[in-house]
């Protein structure tokens, strides 16, 4: 171990944080009882109380969110029925509303992650990129869901279940991303 100067915890400093990868807020959600829920209405709505994150931007203004849930759809008669999700602001910098992403889709509760033929489980992972936030800013976003058939989907967050999981994590100044072109790669970001 001799020579090695530079082990331990440190300061950050800007160039790390926006080298991406670092996890900024998360919401973690497991209870230590069997069964525990969230019905999804066919508006789109607030999962529940605690399924929103905060976090304060870095300084290149660009940020993932990571959603990870364990969807139960229950009925077999609405075969066919889709889950979405949406990311909301209702916060006091400015931003107001449904979100849009890096690449110019809105998280309006329109945004499919899940159809299923029958009754199925299964768990989801959902990641949107956003880029232009305020450095040093405090956002708090709102994760909604939708269902398109009533009575259809829950979101489970028990112990016999995995977690509801939100994670707000950085990403690096230079991010490559599509659009419906296919050229739009760096686009100068």
């Amino acid at each position: 171990m001799a020579g090695l100067k530079d082990i331990g915890i440190r300061k950050l400093l800007p160039k790390h944080i926006n080298a991406g990868g670092l996890i900024l807020g998360a919401t973690y959600l497991h209870t230590n009882t069997d069964a525990q829920y969230y019905s999804i209405n066919t508006s789109a709505a607030m999962i529940g109380t605690p399924t929103k994150i905060s976090f304060k931007a870095p300084s290149n203004g660009k940020i993932k969110i990571r959603i990870c849930l364990h969807l139960v759809h229950l009925d077999s008669g609405t075969a066919g029925a889709s889950f979405s999700l949406g990311i909301y602001s209702n916060n006091s910098n400015s931003i107001t509303g449904y979100l849009t992403d890096i690449d110019g889709c809105q998280w309006d509760g329109s945004v499919i992650v899940a159809q299923y033929d029958e009754t199925d489980n299964s768990n989801i992972v959902a990641e949107a990129y956003f880029k232009g936030l305020t450095a040093s800013t405090t956002y708090e976003w709102e994760i909604h869901g939708k269902s398109s058939a009533s009575n259809s989907h829950r979101v489970y967050y028990g112990k016999d279940r995995g977690p509801f999981l939100v994670e707000a994590v950085t990403l690096p100044s230079t991010v490559i991303i599509s659009s419906d072109s296919g050229t739009n790669f760096n686009n100068g970001l």
